[in-house]
């Protein structure tokens, strides 16, 4: 089974089993099955394969706002890594949120491939929005305009 790294600012992502949806709607996704939209509600740090989704109106810790995948090669060295990362990221913030990233009260983090993810064929980055306390998320950032 193939993990990825999550950033520093990011979300942990629990280690679970897939599973049907609970009472309260969240659902156990695997990482390479992200949508731009989703909701998560899951608080790690580390490498990851699962997370839990969870309707955006549900209080959540972050929101799946970009996917994209990095040149392919080599896997990247950590500095050509970030420059990417940031470069694919910042670039699709404000027409997500509908305002420019320094003017955001949000933050990004994100989900990058590892070395053994990458040999694998991953080279996707899954853009995330988040709180920059880590509180919670009520409503999708989709347009949020803050």
């Amino acid at each position: 089974m193939s993990l990825r790294l999550i950033t520093p600012l990011a979300l942990t992502l629990l280690l679970a089993g897939c599973s049907a949806p609970n009472a309260d709607g969240a659902e156990d996704v695997g990482v390479f099955d992200l949508a731009v939209g989703d909701c998560l509600i899951d608080d790690t740090e580390g490498e990851v394969a699962e997370t839990v989704k969870i309707g955006c109106d549900k209080p959540h810790l972050s929101e799946v706002y970009h996917l994209f995948d990095l040149p392919g090669g080599a896997f990247p060295e950590r500095a050509v890594m970030d420059k990417a990362v940031e470069a694919g990221c910042l670039s699709a913030f404000e027409p997500y949120v509908g305002l420019d990233y320094d003017s955001s009260e949000f933050v990004f983090t994100t989900l990058e491939p590892t070395p053994e993810s990458w040999a694998d064929g991953d080279q996707e980055v899954v853009c995330m929005l988040a709180t920059q306390d880590g509180s919670t998320i009520t409503g999708s950032l989709r347009n949020a305009k803050r």
